[in-house]
């Protein structure tokens, strides 16, 4: 158990320093239900969940308490500015790396008292199933009943324009009397 405790301390600080812009809108450290090698305050410690590459992390701050031959003593800060109990981190263990000021720093390396954020992915906690939602059925609409088609009304008569009267008949009349007239007349000479 001692062992398990070890390997999960090691494997927190050897996340240590990642920077994470995005912050979590939608996760918080109250719905991560914690592996059970997490032990030793990494979950009291978490500070906000947060989101990097696509992936959530919980985010929190150690504290390097003291520099041993080959080991580093570090302690969680709290949410609300306490310590947690000390751990130890095994320097041949950890293969961990931090950027300060742009350039990396080894575990080793690393400031008594000086703090370094730790940010946790999801192989140390999980997500709660999400609840199934009921979701109402609507009922569905009854069959729309086309009406019948009204039979087309019978189209009106078409009536032309009456443009014209009896007059003209009696020019056409006329002038067939003329041009007979004409003819008797050119027949006498």
């Amino acid at each position: 158990m001692k062992n398990l405790k070890l390997k999960a301390g090691l494997a927190l600080v050897a996340c240590m320093g990642i920077s994470v812009n995005a912050s979590a809108q939608e996760v918080s450290c109250a719905d991560l239900m914690w592996n059970a090698e997490v032990t030793n305050g990494a979950n009291a410690a978490c500070k906000e969940v947060v989101m990097r590459d696509g992936g959530w992390f919980a985010k929190m701050e150690a504290e390097v308490a003291a520099q041993h031959t080959g080991r580093t003593a570090y302690s969680w800060v709290m949410p609300d500015g306490g310590l947690s109990e000390r751990q130890m981190a095994d320097h041949n263990n950890v293969d961990f790396v931090t950027m300060i000021d742009g350039k990396p720093v080894k575990l080793q390396d690393l400031a008594v008292k000086q703090r370094v954020n730790v940010y946790l992915g999801d192989a140390y906690w999980s997500l709660p199933a999400p609840e199934p939602v009921a979701v109402a059925v609507a009922p569905e609409p009854e069959p729309v009943v086309e009406p019948e088609p009204m039979p087309e009304p019978e189209p009106a008569p078409v009536m032309l324009p009456k443009t014209g009267s009896q007059l003209n008949w009696l020019a056409v009349i006329g002038g067939l009397f003329l041009l007979l007239g004409g003819a008797a007349r050119f027949a006498r000479k």
